[in-house]
């Protein structure tokens, strides 16, 4: 006989801790929130790479609430991260837009009368759009890694976080194709 359900298949998410809203204040000094601490829950999810899931929501919202707890200052940090992240995030998809027409091989073109594509970044296993968004890119996973490790999100099982990936994971940082190098 198959099991029946006879309630909700999961009950109600941890609230997030008020502290996590992130707000400024205005000139008339007035205090204005500008993410609620769903908000900044979701964004430190898109971040973290992390997926809707009741389990995976649940252990980044026992994650934030403990940081709260343990250190108030550290929650600012993460904050500041997480925006600057999605500021990052958003101006990618800017410089997209501004790169010019490449050819389908990604390559910028260098000769307008006739077509000719300089191979520069194919020598080096790249495309033109790689290369000019290359120290984005990189500012962006240092964010990721830093808010992965303060939120210490491999602690509550959080394991598709990118920074609780071993060598044989098939998600987080690995999805880019980017493998970690770990030194003797």
């Amino acid at each position: 006989m198959p099991a029946r359900y006879t309630g909700p298949l999961y009950g109600e998410l941890p609230e997030v801790k008020a502290i996590w809203a992130y707000t400024m204040t205005n000139e008339q000094g007035t205090v204005i929130t500008v993410y609620s601490p769903d908000d900044m829950l979701e964004m430190i999810r898109e971040m973290q790479d992390l997926r809707v899931a009741y389990d995976q929501l649940r252990q980044l919202t026992i994650a934030m609430n403990s940081l709260a707890d343990l250190s108030p200052k550290s929650v600012k940090s993460v904050q500041e991260d997480v925006i600057k992240w999605d500021s990052l995030s958003a101006g990618v998809d800017i410089e997209l837009e501004k790169i010019p027409n490449l050819s389908p091989d990604g390559l910028p073109i260098i000769k307008a009368d006739v077509i000719e594509y300089s191979e520069v970044p194919l020598e080096k296993g790249f495309s033109y759009g790689q290369v000019a968004l290359q120290s984005v890119r990189e500012r962006m996973s240092r964010l990721v890694l830093k808010v992965c490790r303060t939120l210490d999100l491999c602690a509550f099982g959080l394991e598709e976080a990118p920074c609780c990936g071993g060598p044989s994971a098939i998600h987080g940082n690995f999805r880019g194709g980017t493998v970690p190098l770990y030194r003797s």
